[in-house]
């Protein structure tokens, strides 16, 4: 594991601590430099140098602090052990650090982490020039950029600071030590008034202004406060407050504790940051809006804002035109107590991953990654639809997929023996993130040990494994086998046979995936289904961009074809065996694109070949082969199955159909 030197503004801050806490679950050992802007206690066991309290503005004062403490800070980094990667929160830590390791003479890659773009990059002047010079200076020098939402690339970084270099995103999502269960919906008499939320660091004053018009004009509706105000921001809090029977402050909450009773005073929550509106408010993404999806309660935000769209696209709540108290008025009047009951159970219903970050998540976003290795894989299954899923990901701006679809690198009996700088060689170094796909890393019983081999070499890695209804998959593998020239048992021998037990070992994917799960963490693995992939392709790719850290800007206009039989059929006895054999396997991979495009060409023109058909009986028999295998795989991912032809109490025999 690694040893990483972080450069922390505030020690204080809880989203600094979590890092933290993530790494060391990890097994990583991360070294703490770090100022702080309040008292905190400081845990004795992690290695820290504490710098004091640092002023809040002051940027002059600010700056002389930080030069009275380089002596302390080279004299801890001197007596420490190489440093594998240092992360800097902020700007002012980004030249810290580079200079304190200068002076050490310690050679360490340098992660610059922004949350927010501050207000002093955006107000125009000799500030916001000297401030974006030094900062593209800075961009010039780092390993790679950590931001909050992937807006702050698009809207300001490459467009404004012309960076062009590695980015990740690590949201301001929920953290848990250990995941607690979700809260449970319980209904709400139709009587009672709408309760508004606004939830967090108070100090946007264009959201008090509107939140306190939206009390005066509607006295159904009560608006309830819970957070730390900052007075320095809203000069007149506490006296408008006072000054309505329907608004309420609570105070501050403890995190995590605090956050189920806070958001169990809500119905509904203001989301949207706009005291830079323009800028960083409509471009990040508040760690509110995962609080309250978490538990249930439906966000408010700005169409046309990060937050926003965030919220429409994920389902997590609702979108208003403007920043104005009438248009959220507008929207609670359509509001009745059985459609938020329904947004809410809709909110609950989501997966874990997109309101909590999990510790793999930091560790991602800090941690380098292995030269020209895999982000993700995805495992299968085979004839499931990881085609179709290749073809997305190679039309992603931000996705490398291998120049193979099928690298099968981590079996031993086909490319293993190639080695690592083979494989590293498939992928291209531009891409944000790389992947492949090979489904049969999902054949347990005829490939051994691969999962092993991939947790051994890539235990960061992400996995997919998108599934089809089992019979289907079973039926389409046989197909596409007889089509490819395979020796198989005519359909009447099937059952029992070598190739039976091969096609029920394929398609049993709780089977397959105990081996992966035994090793990788559930949060490192998504399960996908390809009917809903069909019937909702933007639903599935929101849920895939989300697991792999990217935009969810796919290239669904491109021509996305599936991996069908249709070509195979075509193919000439001779032109099977050719490409079976030893030699056939050996040039696939190295054939030039045009080349693969005319041999279709005229495969088009011949006559198919037709393959076998399964009938209504046959298919029931692999049905009760695999209901086992489908129960523990609906235990385990909540998908099930419904059976391809009207299910009889008992199989039937297809012995007894020949006899």
């Amino acid at each position: 594991m690694m040893n990483i030197l972080i450069f922390a503004g505030d020690m204080a801050d809880t989203a600094q601590q979590r890092r933290i806490a993530s790494l060391h679950r990890l097994g990583h050992h991360p070294r703490i430099v770090s100022f702080r802007k309040s008292a905190i206690p400081l845990d004795p066991s992690v290695d820290h140098l504490d710098l004091g309290e640092i002023h809040q503005g002051r940027l002059g004062r600010r700056a002389l602090q930080i030069l009275r403490s380089l002596p302390r800070i080279v004299t801890f980094v001197r007596a420490k052990p190489a440093v594998d990667v240092t992360l800097a929160r902020n700007l002012d830590m980004v030249y810290l650090a580079m200079v304190c390791l200068w002076i050490s003479r310690r050679k360490s890659p340098v992660v610059y982490e922004c949350l927010d773009i501050h207000g002093i990059f955006m107000r125009g002047g000799i500030k916001q020039r000297l401030s974006r010079w030094a900062e593209r200076m800075a961009l010039r020098r780092i390993a790679h950029l950590v931001v909050s939402a992937p807006a702050f690339i698009t809207q300001y970084f490459a467009p404004l600071q012309g960076y062009t270099g590695d980015w990740r995103v690590l949201e301001n999502k929920l953290w848990f030590d250990e995941t607690p269960s979700r809260p449970t919906p319980t209904p709400r008499d139709a009587n009672l008034n709408i309760r508004l939320g606004w939830v967090g660091n108070i100090r946007c004053q264009a959201s008090m202004d509107m939140l306190m018009a939206v009390a005066d004009q509607r006295d159904n509706v009560e608006i309830h406060i819970h957070g730390r105000v900052h007075d320095h921001a809203l000069i007149d809090f506490h006296d408008r407050v006072a000054q309505r029977e329907n608004v309420t402050y609570h105070g501050p909450y403890e995190y995590p504790d605090g956050l189920k009773s806070t958001y169990a005073e809500c119905d509904l929550v203001w989301a949207q940051d706009l005291w830079q509106t323009g800028a960083n408010s409509d471009w990040l993404l508040p760690n509110r809006i995962y609080e309250a999806a978490w538990h249930g309660c439906p966000s408010v935000a700005i169409r046309g804002t990060a937050t926003g769209d965030k919220i429409t696209r994920d389902g997590l709540g609702y979108a208003v035109g403007q920043p104005k108290a009438q248009a959220v008025v507008d929207l609670l009047d359509m509001l009745t107590p059985i459609k938020l009951m329904q947004k809410r159970c809709e909110i609950l219903a989501k997966p874990n991953h997109i309101c909590v970050q999990s510790h793999q998540d930091v560790a991602n976003a800090i941690v380098l990654k292995s030269c020209n290795l895999p982000d993700f894989i995805g495992i299968g299954a085979m004839r499931a639809g990881t085609t179709t899923l290749y073809n997305y990901c190679a039309g992603h701006p931000d996705i490398g997929v291998s120049k193979i679809k099928e690298t099968d690198f981590f079996i031993q009996q086909k490319n293993w023996y190639r080695g690592l700088q083979w494989y590293k060689s498939l992928f291209s170094d531009q891409a944000k993130i790389r992947g492949e796909f090979s489904p049969n890393y999902t054949k347990g019983s005829v490939f051994d040990d691969v999962p092993e081999r991939i947790h051994a070499h890539l235990p960061q890695v992400k996995l997919i494994y998108i599934v089809r209804n089992p019979v289907d998959r079973a039926v389409s593998q046989y197909t596409h086998s007889f089509l490819s020239g395979a020796q198989l048992p005519d359909l009447q021998s099937l059952i029992g046979s070598h190739e039976w037990r091969h096609l029920i070992d394929t398609s049993s994917y709780a089977k397959q995936l105990r081996k992966f799960y035994a090793l990788f963490p559930p949060e490192q693995i998504l399960i996908l289904n390809l009917e809903t992939l069909k019937n909702d392709p933007q639903k599935v790719l929101s849920q895939l961009a989300a697991f792999l850290g990217v935009g969810n800007n796919w290239n669904t206009d491109a021509t996305m074809r599936e991996n069908t039989s249709n070509s195979l059929a075509r193919l000439s006895p001779r032109a099977l065996r050719m490409a079976n054999s030893e030699g056939g396997a050996w040039i696939k991979p190295y054939l030039p694109t045009r080349a693969k495009q005319w041999i279709k060409r005229v495969m088009r023109r011949r006559v198919p070949r037709n393959p076998p058909v399964f009938d209504a009986d046959l298919k029931m028999e692999f049905w009760h082969a695999l209901r086992d295998d489908m129960t523990a795989f609906e235990q385990m991912t909540g998908i099930a199955f419904t059976p391809p032809v009207t299910e009889k109490s008992q199989p039937i025999s297809i012995l007894k159909r020949s006899a």
